[in-house]
């Protein structure tokens, strides 16, 4: 019996997949998720600057996702193209792990952040808080990027350290 619907498995990812650079490039947007405690999962979309394989974001310290990376500092991710349809579907799902940015890295980090959102600057009350907000770092450990243009399914995977 032959199945209709079969997945293959995934591929290997490149990261300078053109596919891949074109949806970082696009997308600004991140849904985070994360797990709290009595192991209740959370999700927040988060707005990103991207450094090579890393995506930044600001929250406040005391939002259920920031809490939740206290404890358990593990989060997945996922960022998409918006589609009309399932031959639409592209996009990133990820796994990883979240720190909270200091010092030096703090300081790059929200330099290409206010690059990527100039709007913040030109606004005062959002600047100021953008200063008072945490940054926080996702660094995947594992990515899967979906591309149904390239054919259905079509999956490829990377695994890094």
């Amino acid at each position: 019996m032959q199945v209709p619907y079969a997945v293959p498995m995934s591929e290997p990812l490149d990261l300078n997949d053109p596919g891949l650079i074109a949806l970082l490039r696009e997308t600004k947007a991140m849904t985070l998720a994360t797990v709290g405690e009595g192991a209740m999962p959370a999700c927040a979309t988060v707005y990103v600057s991207k450094s090579p394989h890393c995506f930044d974001f600001v929250s406040k310290a005391d939002s259920e996702h920031s809490q939740n990376l206290i404890s358990q500092p593990t989060a997945s991710a996922s960022i998409y193209r918006e589609g009309e349809g399932l031959s639409d579907i592209v996009g990133l799902q990820m796994k990883g792990r979240v720190t909270r940015l200091e010092g030096d890295v703090d300081r790059v980090a929200r330099g290409a952040y206010l690059t990527t959102f100039p709007e913040i600057e030109g606004n005062p009350p959002l600047l100021m808080m953008f200063q008072s907000l945490p940054m926080y770092r996702f660094e995947p450990h594992w990515m899967r990027y979906i591309d149904h243009h390239r054919g259905l399914p079509r999956r490829r995977e990377w695994a890094g350290g």
